[in-house]
């Protein structure tokens, strides 16, 4: 679970420990290993660190959604800024109706970024910096790194976002 502020600064970059045995740690695509949650702290803790850093400010990011669900919170609909809901930044599909862009889709034609960098703004980083002494593919985001580890498997975890604390 990683959090930065309106600057970039990193709040919050922490593995969980999620209150449920992981079965498959996909570690080929998340990344995360069993030694990465050993002295994690507890997601419960975690969790009560994110509200706190969360309350009172709006979050900005894409695809929030899935970020509180993972995360178990809820947060004032005033307070959100999600860029996969602002239809301006949506496309229309092959059925009229407009559709979410991905946020990799999204940072290469609103930031200029391709390949790696626009992967890396997907998971919420800056592609330059390593984060808490994690790989490039640790997230800057309001959930976690690369994969979710909500409650059991990563396997049931959302695609990363991105997300940024304002005011």
């Amino acid at each position: 679970v990683s959090v930065v502020n309106n600057h970039g600064t990193v709040l919050l970059d922490s593995y969980c420990r999620p209150a449920e045995r992981i079965t498959d740690f996909r570690t080929a695509l998340s990344g995360i290993r069993p030694a990465d949650l050993k002295a994690a702290p507890a997601f419960a803790k975690v969790q009560k660190k994110v509200g706190k850093l969360l309350k009172g400010r709006t979050v900005v990011g894409h695809a929030l959604n899935n970020d509180f669900a993972v995360l178990q919170l809820r947060h004032p609909k005033h307070a959100v800024r999600d860029t996969a809901r602002y239809p301006p930044l949506k496309r229309r599909g092959e059925d009229g109706k407009l559709r979410p862009r991905a946020l990799r889709e999204l940072a290469a034609e609103q930031l200029g970024l391709d390949g790696g960098a626009a992967s890396a703004a997907e998971s919420g980083l800056d592609p330059s910096k390593k984060i808490g002494g994690g790989s490039s593919t640790t997230g800057v985001a309001v959930t976690r790194p690369r994969k979710a580890l909500s409650s059991g498997s990563v396997s049931r975890s959302h695609p990363s976002s991105s997300a940024t604390i304002a005011g």
